[in-house]
């Protein structure tokens, strides 16, 4: 049971390294805390028999990684039907590989599907949720999915079961970045943009484009700025109209360096912001006129009691 810690996987080289290497026999319940593949796969089902596979429920927490989730038959006897299980409940699911984006993946080297169940009750999943990989072409013995609870910013498909699985779109895309360049050329396309490193946005302000909706997912990450030459900086704008939900978490920190310069993290310029985590900080080299973390113009500003404001 994984329930408020943090694994990470810290292989330099080596394809076949994971965070969490679930085996037959095995029962993985993630309830909080953090599973990072940091750049593989987060947490890999692996079964070849029918009697004792493995199962994996997620409840919270965050699982990232090249994949978050795969699940592979690895014997190549298509008579064998292993009986394992992936259950979703809450949490969130990243995949930070920008080619694929697969957060979910099931591959048979042979084995038949028909034991094996996917159950979607509810969670985030940034990335694409596939199904059905590999030799065997059959259905699996259960596909379920919540809809109205879980949340997709990726499609959903089937690669070898179409007559049983109709394909889903998702309506809202996502980009993963670790730059600030990357940052600010997604928020226009991109509903959420989710964060795969510490990135530097000094001398940098990023306003939510007008109309606009957007997920800032911290994914453990930081984010940091200094402001050295305006006198009002605002690491992040929402205008009216616009809103910005950070969920996640991570530091965002704004140091001036401007004498009687205003300083913030976030300017709340009568949009909507939304706070589900996050550490935010503004601190001071010098005398400042104004200086707060979170700076808003008007109080529509919900703080999620997991946010810390210094």
């Amino acid at each position: 049971m994984i329930d408020g810690s943090t694994v990470e996987n810290l292989t330099q080289s080596g394809g076949a390294s994971y965070a969490i290497d679930c085996y037959d026999g095995s029962n993985l319940t993630v309830n909080s805390g953090v599973i990072d593949g940091c750049g593989k796969i987060a947490i890999r089902i692996f079964t070849n028999n029918s009697t004792s596979a493995p199962n994996v429920t997620i409840n919270g927490g965050t699982v990232t990684g090249y994949r978050s989730v795969w699940m592979q038959l690895a014997g190549s006897n298509n008579s064998v039907a292993p009986n394992t299980t992936l259950t979703v409940n809450g949490g969130t699911l990243i995949s930070t590989d920008p080619t694929y984006k697969q957060v979910f993946y099931s591959y048979s080297y042979g084995n038949s599907f028909s034991g094996s169940s996917i159950i979607l009750n509810g969670g985030e999943y940034y990335g694409d949720v596939a199904f059905g990989g590999g030799q065997k072409i059959d259905a699996h013995k259960e596909i379920s999915i919540d809809y109205a609870n879980c949340k997709f910013y990726g499609g959903i498909y089937s690669y070898n079961d179409a007559d049983n699985f109709t394909e889903v779109v998702a309506t809202e895309t996502f980009a993963v970045v670790d730059n600030a360049t990357d940052f600010v050329a997604n928020l226009a396309t991109a509903d959420a943009v989710v964060l795969n490193g510490d990135i530097d946005f000094t001398d940098t302000q990023v306003t939510i484009p007008a109309g606009k909706d957007v997920v800032l997912n911290l994914n453990g990450h930081n984010v940091e700025a200094e402001q050295n030459g305006t006198t009002t900086y605002g690491l992040f704008t929402v205008p009216s109209g616009s809103s910005l939900t950070v969920k996640g978490e991570g530091d965002v920190v704004v140091k001036t360096n401007v004498t009687n310069g205003i300083s913030a993290c976030i300017f709340q310029n009568d949009g909507v912001l939304n706070i589900y985590g996050g550490n935010y900080e503004a601190n001071q080299a010098d005398s400042v006129k104004g200086l707060g973390a979170l700076i808003s113009v008007i109080d529509n500003c919900p703080y999620n009691t997991d946010a810390v404001v210094n």
